[in-house]
């Protein structure tokens, strides 16, 4: 071990290698931010609350990985049927479909949870399909009654042109009978096409989720460079609930229009999976087309550490309770929704808040967006933090159906669960966001590990990473933003080399890195003596 060491000591630059004194490594940022623990009181409405509690409690995950999917599912429920006009007297609006993202490793059971978070709409969705099942029994029906009534129609005629009688002109034209559309409530798998084709039918055109339980499963379908723009395309576009979509296709019609296309994206990532699209946000590269940044009701809690083995009856009365909210939802059209109005522009139902509501919405609304235009946070966190001004109405109008759907205007007190939701989500966001730079300082760590074992030079290239193919180095854009960071703080050193032909750039490492190895070596050794 000692001539490990020495050899070490030998061949590392010293201090003033440089031509100065090098200043002292720094340490590398922290590649964790702190979010806050889940609060059902405070952030769930009773009607809610229970079911989460619940569930969260007998499952034994974070209660945001219920909530999340809960409300996600309640908002897509309601699509684009009503609105929320946040100004007193301006025509903006905001729809309640949002779309949302539990980030987790694998042991903490984000697809049960996001099954029990789904639970309330999958069942209208069952319902939905016997009562289509039953219409098309009697569709089916019918049908065959007009088959036969329209043959036995023209024989008659082929009778009466025979004998040179009047023929019953209208007999021979079938009645039309659309056949029954089935109600979607998600789809786990549609081309841009399929969408389009669900969101066209009248029974669909309030909106649909688009749930996966790995995100990345999508994403690796967005990525696909024959298919994936217009996939990516036409979800973007649902994200809003008021943008139409106007697909053209030979063999499927031209200007098949939906007014207003309403998408909801849900699904569960591993912090891995998530980190490059993250990097690529942070980058501002042309990767960055703002798909991350619609992920406003995302969460990354802390990991749980224990478990405790419970066995308990489920909550009926809760599961009742959550029931009649989507019922309600699902059931209710603006024109019969106490304190709707119609605007004709729009083409919407929408409510308002009241007085005091709005007069708080307007005080945040103007400390919210001055903040961002502060300079405060990156690009890519101003562009995620900047969609919350559709997150906190969307929740409002979310959290006013769940409780009092008797009050025609949104109250104080759904805002004020829903700017709860701000405080809460807020640290979230900055965790996601940091793990692009988790990413870079995951690529730090390693090279300095290989510095430390000898498997790389104290003066080496970037290309000895790549060349050596070594696990979290091999992509370029990560090594170059790696090498960058530990330049920042002092462990490395860049110096040009011109070598007659084209320079290059040599990376020379600070001698601590190996004070440190050989620090340990030397403690290895005293304790095998």
């Amino acid at each position: 071990m000692k001539d490990i060491t020495d050899s070490l000591k030998g061949s590392a630059p010293t201090a003033g290698s440089c031509g100065n004194e090098r200043a002292q490594p720094t340490p590398l940022p922290s590649s964790q931010e702190p979010v806050p623990a889940f609060d059902a009181a405070r952030l769930l409405p009773p009607s809610l609350r229970g079911y989460v509690v619940d569930h969260a409690e007998r499952l034994q995950v974070d209660g945001s990985f219920i909530a999340v999917p809960v409300i996600a599912a309640l908002g897509s429920v309601l699509g684009n049927r009503i609105g929320l006009m946040p100004k007193a007297k301006d025509d903006w609006i905001e729809y309640p479909n949002l779309w949302g993202a539990i980030v987790g490793r694998p042991s903490t059971l984000k697809s049960p949870s996001l099954s029990v978070g789904l639970a309330p709409m999958m069942r209208l969705q069952s319902d939905a399909a016997v009562r289509h099942k039953d219409a098309m029994v009697g569709w089916s029906r019918d049908s065959e009654i007009r088959k036969i009534k329209k043959s036995a129609a023209r024989e008659s005629a082929k009778k009466a042109i025979k004998c040179g009688d009047e023929i019953d002109a209208d007999s021979l034209v079938e009645e039309s009978s659309d056949e029954p559309v089935l109600r979607r409530f998600v789809t786990n798998d549609a081309t841009p096409e399929a969408l389009h084709s669900i969101l066209i039918e009248e029974e669909n055109a309030t909106g649909v989720m688009v749930m996966n339980d790995e995100l990345s499963g999508l994403i690796a379908r967005l990525n696909d460079p024959d298919r994936g723009g217009a996939h990516r395309a036409f979800l973007l576009s649902g994200w809003t609930g008021n943008q139409s979509a106007v697909v053209d296709r030979i063999g499927r019609g031209q200007n098949l229009r939906v007014e207003k296309a309403c998408v909801t994206v849900l699904g569960g990532i591993q912090p891995g999976k998530l980190a490059p699209l993250v990097d690529a946000a942070n980058r501002e590269s042309i990767a960055d087309d703002g798909w991350i940044q619609r992920f406003s009701l995302i969460v990354s809690p802390d990991s749980p550490s224990t478990y405790q083995h419970v066995d308990r009856d489920p909550d009926d009365d809760a599961w009742e309770q959550v029931n009649e909210v989507f019922e309600r939802a699902e059931a209710t059209r603006g024109v019969v929704w106490k304190g709707a109005k119609w605007n004709e522009f729009k083409n919407s139902w929408y409510l308002r808040f009241e007085s005091k509501a709005a007069e708080k919405f307007a005080q945040w609304m103007e400390h919210w967006t001055c903040r961002i235009r502060a300079g405060e946070w990156s690009p890519a966190l101003e562009s995620h933090f900047m969609k919350y001004r559709k997150l906190v109405p969307a929740l409002a109008l979310i959290f006013h159906v769940a409780g009092d759907g008797e009050q025609g205007e949104v109250g104080e007190e759904s805002l004020d669960r829903a700017l709860d939701w701000l405080d809460y989500l807020t640290p979230h966001a900055l965790r996601i966001y940091g793990s692009g730079q988790t990413n870079t300082v995951n690529a730090a760590q390693r090279i300095l590990s290989r510095l430390r074992k000898g498997d790389l030079p104290p003066r080496f290239r970037a290309r000895d990473l790549k060349r050596n193919c070594w696990s979290g180095l091999t992509d370029e854009e990560t090594v170059k933003v790696a090498l960058e960071l530990l330049q920042d703080h002092d462990w490395l050193t860049e110096e040009r080399v011109h070598t007659g032909g084209r320079s290059t750039v040599e990376f020379i490492a600070h001698p601590s890195i190996f004070d440190e190895f050989t620090s340990r070596a030397d403690k290895t050794d005293k304790r095998r003596l």
